[in-house]
C-alpha cells in the first residue's frame, strides 16, 4: 500500500493548490442532501461516471496544467452538476475544511486512503465512504505473483493492476447506500438492478473486446516484438519534462498491452528482462521501494546499462507541462532512445515528423501525448480511451515498417478495435446523482 500511497501523493502534490474558503466543521448532516457525493481522485470521478453517477463535488484533475478533468473525459463532463475543487491538501491529508463546505453524505476515495477512514468519520458530516483503487492491495491486481511460466519478462512480483477489481469494489460499496441510475442506456433494453451488474455488464463487454485485440496483436508482425513505453517526463505522475530518460513506464500498470496472451486481460506484448545491476537499489522496481508507476533508475547510466539494446519498438510519451514546448529539449530526449533499441538506428539524429507530431524519422519509435496515456491508464473510461490508442501506436508501428524499403517482415493488415463488442456509456444529459436506499 505504501508504494501506491507514494505515487498518489506525487499526483496529488501536482493537482493541489486551489484555495478553498475556511467552513467551521460542524455537524449538520441531517439536513444536508444524502446524494452528496465528493470524488477525491480522477480515476474515481472516471469510474462514476461509468456507473452513470454525476458527483455533486470532484477534486481538480491537474492545476498546474489548470485541468478539472483530463481531456479523454470531455464528453461525459457537465461542468454545471460538478463543482471543481481540492479536498485532499499537498500532504495527501483529508481536506476536512473543503468537505465541510460541499455538505458531504458520501465520500469515494482510494483504499489507500483507508488510514484515513477514522479521521473522516469523527467530523460528524460524512455519514458514508465508498473505496476504489490504484493497485493499492492484492484486491486490485490479476495477482500478487505470476503463474508459473506466464511470465518471462520480469524479475519482481508485482501483480498487473486490474481496473475489474477496482471497479467492482466501488460499485458493491455504493449498492451498500444507493439505489442504481434508472435511465436507460442506448441499445439497452434495461436499467441495471445494481451498480455491480453495471460493472459486470462493462467488465464482460471488455472480455470479449480483449479477446478480439489479443487475436489481432498476435496474428500481426509485433507479435514477437519488445515494446517499452519510456517516461519523458519525471514518472510517477509527474509532468515536468527531464533532461535525461531515467524511467520506463511500467508494464504493469499497461495490462492491456502485456497482459498475458493466454488470458482475457491483455495483448501479450513482451518486455524485457533488465540486466542484472550491481549497485544496491540502483533501478527502482514496485517491490524494492519503487512505484508501481515507473521503472526508474538513480540516472540515465543506469537505466542504459539495465535496459540498454532489450527493445524493438518504443513509445515515447512526452510531457504535457508547457514548457515542453522547446524542441531542443523533445529532440534530446529522442535522441537518448537510440540506446535501447535492438537495431541502432542509421539516423544520426531523431527529430520529430512535422507533418504527424507522433511520428518520428525513425520507424521503431513513436510519440504520444501524457493525456492519453498516463491519466487513462487508472479509470474505466479511460481504459477504453487508452486501448484505442495503442492501436493507433500499432499500426503506426505497421505503417512505418510498410514504408521502408526492408519489408520482409511488414503487414498492410491493421489494428480495429471491435465497437460491436464493446459497451456503451451514459450520456451526459443521463448521469444523475443517485438517491439513497
Amino acid at each position: 500500500m505504501r508504494k501506491v500511497k507514494n505515487i498518489i501523493m506525487k499526483i496529488t502534490i501536482a493537482a493541489s493548490a486551489i484555495a478553498m474558503p475556511a467552513v467551521a466543521l460542524t455537524s449538520c448532516s441531517t439536513s444536508w442532501n444524502t446524494n452528496h457525493i465528493i470524488s477525491t481522485f480522477y480515476n474515481a470521478y472516471d469510474m462514476l461516471t461509468a456507473l452513470g453517477i454525476t458527483p455533486y463535488g470532484q477534486t481538480i484533475a491537474n492545476s498546474t496544467l489548470k485541468l478539472n478533468y483530463w481531456p479523454y473525459m470531455n464528453s461525459y463532463v457537465d461542468e454545471s452538476k460538478t463543482k471543481f475543487g481540492t479536498f485532499t491538501s499537498s500532504t495527501s491529508e483529508p481536506n476536512l475544511k473543503a468537505l465541510a463546505s460541499m455538505e458531504i453524505d458520501t465520500l469515494v476515495t482510494n483504499e489507500w486512503d483507508r488510514t484515513n477512514e477514522p479521521t473522516y468519520k469523527k467530523t460528524g458530516f460524512i455519514n458514508f465512504i465508498a473505496y476504489t483503487s490504484m493497485a493499492d492491495s492484492a484486491a486490485a491486481k490479476y495477482s500478487e505473483t505470476a503463474p508459473a511460466g506466464t511470465f518471462e519478462w520480469y524479475d519482481y512480483k508485482e501483480g498487473l493492476f486490474s481496473y475489474r477489481n477496482a471497479f467492482t469494489m466501488l460499485a458493491k460499496d455504493l449498492d451498500k447506500r444507493f439505489l442504481p441510475n434508472t435511465n436507460i442506456i442506448e441499445g439497452q433494453q434495461s436499467a441495471f438492478n445494481s451498480y455491480e451488474e453495471r460493472a459486470n455488464n462493462i467488465i464482460n463487454a471488455d472480455k470479449e473486446v480483449m479477446k478480439d485485440l489479443r487475436a489481432q496483436f498476435q496474428a500481426s508482425t509485433l507479435k514477437d516484438k519488445y515494446i517499452g513505453i519510456f517516461a519523458g517526463q519525471g514518472g510517477s505522475g509527474s509532468i515536468t519534462p527531464v533532461e535525461s530518460i531515467t524511467a520506463i513506464q511500467d508494464p504493469f500498470i499497461y495490462p492491456e498491452m502485456y497482459g498475458p496472451e493466454t488470458s482475457d486481460i491483455g495483448m501479450g506484448a513482451k518486455f524485457p528482462k533488465p540486466n542484472t545491476i550491481s549497485e544496491t537499489d540502483a533501478i527502482k522496481f514496485a517491490d524494492n521501494g519503487g512505484s508501481l508507476a515507473a521503472i526508474k533508475a538513480k540516472d540515465a547510466g543506469t537505466l542504459k546499462n539495465a535496459f540498454g539494446s532489450k527493445f524493438d519498438k518504443i513509445i515515447f510519451i512526452k510531457s504535457p507541462d508547457q514548457l515542453y514546448n522547446d524542441t531542443i529539449t523533445l529532440n534530446g530526449q529522442l535522441n537518448q532512445l537510440k540506446d535501447y533499441l535492438k537495431t541502432t538506428p542509421t539516423e544520426t539524429t531523431i527529430t520529430q515528423d512535422q507533418a504527424n507530431k507522433n511520428k518520428t524519422n525513425v520507424k521503431d519509435i513513436v510519440i504520444v501525448e501524457y493525456e492519453d496515456w498516463y491519466p487513462t491508464t487508472w479509470g474505466v473510461l479511460g481504459k477504453k480511451h487508452v486501448v484505442k490508442e495503442m492501436l493507433k501506436v500499432f499500426n503506426l508501428f505497421l505503417e512505418n515498417e510498410n514504408n521502408t524499403t526492408t519489408k520482409n517482415t511488414a503487414t498492410t493488415t491493421t489494428f480495429s478495435y471491435p465497437d460491436n463488442k464493446s459497451w456503451n456509456q451514459y450520456k451526459v444529459d443521463q448521469l444523475q446523482s443517485p438517491n439513497k436506499k
